[in-house]
């Protein structure tokens, strides 16, 4: 990913599988927790969690992202 003109290394943690509700019914997903680095240096890009569907579709159902405020939460609505 670049940010600033600057390359960072994205990746994804795994850390559980879990059932989750959604407005579409109840899924299978994976949650992930994303970490970065800058040429070796690891960078704090804040606390973060993602929920994939545990298919080969891998669509984002769920992603929370927690500030100093709360956590701000996007969930899926719907499917088309």
């Amino acid at each position: 990913m670049a940010h600033e003109g600057e390359v960072l290394l994205i990746t994804m943690e795994v850390l559980r599988r879990e059932k989750l509700k959604t407005s579409v019914g109840e899924l299978n997903t994976v949650v992930l927790r994303p970490s970065a680095e800058k040429n070796g240096e690891k960078k704090d890009i804040g606390n973060n969690l993602f929920w994939l569907t545990d298919d080969e579709r891998k669509l984002m159902v769920r992603m929370e992202s927690k500030i100093k405020l709360g956590t701000i939460v996007g969930s899926l609505t719907s499917l088309k």
